[in-house]
């Protein structure tokens, strides 16, 4: 916890998704916060760029960066997280 440690914040409350039964509900808490970083990660990684893909298997830890770099680098800042998280 905190702005050395935590990154970003993602959205974890007033979130949608489509339930069981085919309607949309409402869902919340850090269960839906994660996996937002994460399918972002996975799109980024999804992209076709030749570049990217050689340097993920050249270099996984470096393309792994520059994801990060990626993803901290287009975060709108939220005033309630400052402070508590590094963007």
């Amino acid at each position: 916890y905190g702005a050395i440690r935590i990154d970003l914040g993602a959205p974890g409350s007033g979130v949608y998704n489509i339930t069981n039964g085919g309607a949309y509900g409402g869902f919340g808490g850090t269960s839906v916060a994660a996996p937002h970083v994460a399918g972002t990660a996975g799109l980024l990684y999804s992209l076709v760029c030749p570049a990217l893909s050689a340097l993920t298997q050249a270099d996984p830890a470096a393309s792994a960066w520059l994801i990060k770099e990626a993803i901290l680098a287009g975060v709108y800042p939220n005033a309630s997280l400052a402070g508590i998280t590094v963007t």
